[in-house]
């Protein structure tokens, strides 16, 4: 096998289930070649040619049903691939939700990815997005490579590189863009726009950083 230079950041971790239920339908295998080339640490390059999985379970759109699959996720070509009988295969039917463990910082977290929310910007239903709060108001981050050619809306002047963004998903169905700044989320959330000022001035929250995002979504979600 050549060695790859892979064009996304991957989220894996050490272990894979020794065994594993079989898909209704037939999944189709993939060449590892088949795999677009960039520029990786030698690292992330080592684990993905080994193919060290990380444990998962996945949520199937059409029929609901779930599965314990050991995963691998490219989060910036939006593709999950899982492991089945010594082969990278990759789903036929689409997938709602899974969740996976990843090592962070010496320890093993949960993640879980969604899709089915409505198109915004240069992502469509088919988008996954990592949540990061579940509820009535859902944050959501993304590091898919639509956000990038989303840049192509924007003046040239104001275009920054993003290695990731943020998303709100409402109530009622909609999905906007986040910024870390309350002005801004009182301007594009007006139903919450009122908890918003309370809840940061109640909690001492100045939405500088992704964490307090975090706490706010869950107390917003707390107030409904």
């Amino acid at each position: 096998m050549k060695p790859l230079l892979l064009s996304f950041y991957l989220l894996m971790a050490c272990s894979a289930f020794s065994q594993q239920q079989e898909l209704r339908y037939t999944p189709r295998p993939l060449a590892m070649g088949s795999l677009p080339p960039v520029e990786v640490t030698d690292d992330v390059q080592k684990l993905f040619i080994k193919q060290q999985w990380s444990p998962g379970v996945v949520t199937l759109k059409t029929s609901g049903q779930q599965r314990q699959l050991p995963l691998l996720f490219d989060v910036y070509n939006n593709q999950l691939f899982y492991q089945q009988n010594g082969q990278v295969m990759e789903f036929l039917d689409p997938v709602q939700q899974f969740s996976m463990g990843i090592i962070k910082k010496d320890d093993s977290i949960q993640v879980v990815y969604r899709s089915g929310y409505p198109p915004v910007q240069r992502n469509d239903e088919a988008t996954f997005y990592e949540l990061l709060a579940d509820g009535p108001v859902q944050l959501l981050r993304c590091k898919a490579k639509s956000i990038y050619l989303a840049k192509e809306d924007i003046p040239e002047e104001e275009r920054g590189y993003k290695k990731e963004m943020l998303y709100a998903s409402l109530p009622d169905g909609k999905i906007i863009p986040v910024k870390k700044d309350k002005d801004y989320l009182v301007k594009q959330m007006p139903a919450q726009a009122a908890a918003i000022s309370q809840l940061t001035e109640k909690h001492k929250l100045k939405l500088k950083n992704e964490a307090a995002l975090v706490q706010l979504f869950r107390l917003l979600n707390q107030e409904h």
